[in-house]
């Protein structure tokens, strides 16, 4: 990411004798981390296919840097990953005994549930999204009954 620094950068490094910021690249971890979020925020909410593009560009940049910067950045990217596959599952099978047009056929469910058991990414070993499918129907079937 280029970087320019801002006015009130210069006006505290002049106040305190240190030389200014230097113009170019940020490689500081931290700093990549938070502008990730942020674009990983706005890809969310953003319409338009040239906006999207954009921002894709820069979320792979920032994603790059990171990965040069952090040794195993993408060994954290996939535990995170799965973390949230999981808890996209519980709230799943939360719905799979409803009835209705979001309710899955039982084709469908076991589809799901073979899709959600193979690894993503770098994880070895299956994924423990079938179990918190199952958890979250158990988890309803509870609430409903009242346990």
């Amino acid at each position: 990411l280029n970087y320019a620094p801002t006015p009130d950068e210069i006006a505290r490094a002049r106040a305190s004798g240190q030389p200014l910021p230097e113009p170019g690249l940020i490689s500081d971890a931290g700093t990549l981390l938070n502008a990730r979020h942020a674009v990983d925020d706005l890809l969310e909410t953003t319409q338009g296919s040239n906006a999207l593009n954009a921002l894709q560009t820069a979320r792979q940049a920032i994603d790059d840097e990171l990965r040069a910067t952090v040794p195993g950045i993408k060994e954290v990217d996939a535990k995170y990953a799965e973390l949230a596959r999981q808890k996209d599952a519980v709230q799943r099978g939360q719905t799979v005994l409803s009835s209705g047009r979001e309710a899955p056929r039982p084709n469908e469910l076991a589809e799901e549930v073979r899709r959600g058991a193979l690894p993503q990414g770098v994880q070895v070993g299956p994924s423990a999204v079938p179990l918190r499918l199952r958890e979250g129907a158990r988890a309803e079937i509870e609430r409903i009954v009242g346990t």
